[in-house]
């Protein structure tokens, strides 16, 4: 069969196309030279990998602003419901920073204390003011960015180039920002949380400093508040637990019994074990930390509650397990809890048309 012959046109139009690409230099790297030792390759070849070797070169030990706890150079989370005194445990931090003032586990202050950078996204600057006298912080060792208009955004590109700038010119110890979510439009959450992030770790990592963001937990219908969040408890994009280096936690877990008692759990560390949980309570204004955190109600005091409780709800007639369930939420008990219960106290489960009821035991 005879081939078809190619255009010549089509020929010379396909060569002038290819001219304009050009194939970039490659230098193929000798791992081993004649006498069999390796050789360290240079970051200047053009290929795809390096050695530990290569990476050894440019890596630095951590550093730690609040040892153990607030890495240099890399962002930190403060998070836990409302009223949790998350900006108050934020203002103490300042103080550490500013006046070199023992961190809230009684580890040393800085030796050389410094100046930090504070940014306000929900307005509230006044009450930061009296938080600040109350700590005896220095005003002039803290730096507010001067947002474009009204409160900082940080969805705004141009109150971004003015914190990368003010960092750029104050060099400061620490970042801290209030809040994450309070800086972004609400519409808006979802599509820019995730890209505002990486932009303050670039940040974090360029100027070799570190930064604390407060943030709020996702939000949850007050019959099923937990006394225990954890890292997916936090609002918004996952990504912000997941790339987070270290994670403090702050809740109420004995609500009924030590009302205004907090506990600061540290949730996440990638680059030291975790600290011990502490307390915080809240003393004129000005936080006060001790070594023993309020403990949630255990299981054996909620097991003890279902049992009470359980004979009360179905002593005028068998209930649904649907109706079982909404009422332990509302009363703050297990629904797993009210199940061990339910075999103690010999409760009987039968179907009555779809549903499954709870009745007490026969006489």
């Amino acid at each position: 069969m005879k081939q078809k012959s190619i255009d010549k046109t089509f020929v010379i139009k396909v060569a002038k196309s290819t001219k304009k690409y050009s194939v970039p230099e490659t230098r193929t790297v000798r791992l081993r030279n004649k006498r069999g030792n390796a050789k360290r390759p240079s970051f200047q070849s053009n290929r795809a990998w390096i050695t530990a070797a290569d990476y050894q070169k440019h890596w630095k030990k951590i550093e730690w602003l609040y040892p153990g706890v607030i890495p240099v150079g890399y962002v930190s989370f403060i998070f836990g419901p409302p009223s949790s005194y998350k900006s108050t445990l934020g203002a103490q931090i300042v103080a550490c920073v500013t006046l070199g003032v023992p961190w809230p586990d009684e580890s040393p202050g800085l030796e050389t204390p410094g100046q930090i950078v504070w940014v306000e996204t929900e307005g509230n600057q006044s009450l930061n003011q009296e938080r600040f006298h109350k700590l005896g912080i220095p005003l002039d060792q803290i730096i507010f960015p001067q947002p474009s208009e009204g409160e900082f955004r940080l969805d705004n590109q141009k109150d971004m180039n003015t914190l990368q700038e003010t960092i750029a010119e104050v060099r400061p110890k620490l970042v801290l920002i209030d809040s994450l979510s309070g800086g972004i439009s609400t519409g808006s959450q979802s599509k820019t949380l995730a890209r505002v992030f990486r932009e303050l770790r670039q940040l974090a990592k360029r100027f070799n400093v570190a930064f604390v963001i407060i943030h709020h937990t996702r939000k949850l219908p007050a019959s099923s508040r937990k006394r225990d969040y954890e890292l997916n408890d936090m609002r918004g994009a996952s990504e912000l637990g997941q790339f987070a280096r270290s994670v403090l936690g702050l809740d109420e877990p004995d609500s009924q019994g030590a009302r205004g008692h907090i506990r600061i759990r540290h949730l996440k560390c990638n680059f030291a074990p975790r600290r011990p949980n502490i307390g915080m309570r809240i003393s004129n204004g000005v936080p006060v930390f001790d070594k023993e955190p309020p403990v949630p109600p255990g299981a054996e005091t909620m097991l003890s509650r279902a049992m009470d409780e359980l004979p009360r709800w179905l002593e005028d007639g068998p209930k649904p397990s649907t109706w079982i369930k909404q009422n332990c939420e509302s009363s703050g008990i297990s629904y797993g809890i009210a199940k061990k219960a339910k075999v103690l106290l010999n409760i009987q489960k039968e179907k009555i048309g779809k549903h499954w009821f709870w009745k007490l035991p026969d006489a």
